[in-house]
């Protein structure tokens, strides 16, 4: 995609009306405002360290004392990036999982996943702290927990859905999510084990909110009486029953049409679908 297409296509996505646009960009207009007190100590190293000051009042403390003294922490941490990349990162997390999460879960329960998921992020890490991890204090920011939560729980629901990644090639959900969660693994260390605990919780409640309700519905079946249900006929344009090999036929036809759909989404976004597209795949989730 050229360059002036992709700008034109950020631009539409950001200044759209979707919880998801909204999101991201109030992370990233508060991650370039943070990121420019970089710049303001270097310029005046002599004044007041405003970077600091922003970290120690806007990110997560694991003592409870100053939570209590500030408990906005609790949800400003989730909109502070104190790092570039991590914030570069976050966001093309947040994108691409967000706008897949929206399209099969919709945008409301993505709003409620992005924050609740921050908060068990939060939980997890503030308990950690004050019960075996009790003789350490640390701080931490950024919206990790929020957008792992959203990309484990859209994993959840569509584990074996393939995105096309650049140098690897196709790979599912729930092999890109054993992947994340690794990396998290292996780099953890007594300097940024407050950020994997975050991490973790973030990711354990997008997971289980999604996979919880989807079980323990399937799994209610078994105690009810079983139904009898008369198969239903397909027919055709002049009115007669389909065959078995032209409704298996045009099935096949319809799914390779969703598949195509898919793929697009995952290239190029949600929004580049046409309203044709977006009919066909809210139809195919219909008859699902």
């Amino acid at each position: 995609m050229p360059s002036k297409d992709i700008g034109n296509h950020l631009k539409i996505f950001l200044f759209s009306k979707s919880l998801l646009s909204r999101i991201v960009l109030v992370n990233i207009i508060i991650g370039l405002l943070l990121l420019s007190l970089s710049l303001f100590n270097i310029l005046s190293p002599d004044k007041w360290n405003l970077k600091d000051w922003c970290f120690e009042h806007f990110g997560l403390h694991s003592n409870l004392q100053s939570l209590i003294e500030m408990p906005w922490t609790l949800v400003s941490y989730m909109f502070c990036h104190f790092n570039f990349w991590s914030l570069l990162f976050n966001m093309l997390m947040l994108y691409f999982g967000g706008i897949l999460f929206s399209q099969y879960l919709g945008q409301r329960r993505f709003t409620y996943t992005y924050f609740f998921g921050g908060l068990a992020g939060a939980l997890v890490f503030i308990i950690s702290y004050n019960t075996f991890l009790s003789d350490k204090y640390t701080i931490v920011a950024g919206a990790s927990a929020a957008v792992l939560s959203i990309f484990f729980g859209i994993t959840a629901y569509i584990p074996n859905f393939e995105v096309n990644l650049f140098l690897f090639g196709r790979i599912k959900l729930k092999y890109l999510a054993i992947i994340f969660l690794g990396i998290d693994i292996l780099s953890v260390s007594q300097s940024n084990a407050g950020e994997y605990l975050v991490h973790f919780g973030g990711a354990l409640y997008g997971f289980l909110s999604v996979w919880a309700p989807r079980y323990f519905k399937n799994h209610s079946t078994n105690k009810r009486k079983l139904k009898v249900v008369k198969p239903r006929t397909s027919y055709g344009k002049e009115g007669r029953p389909l065959t078995d090999e032209e409704y298996n036929r045009i099935r096949a036809e319809k799914q390779k049409e969703i598949d195509a759909i898919l793929d697009k989404i995952s290239r190029s976004g949600y929004e580049s679908l046409t309203q044709k597209e977006k009919d066909a795949l809210f139809d195919s989730g219909n008859k699902n």
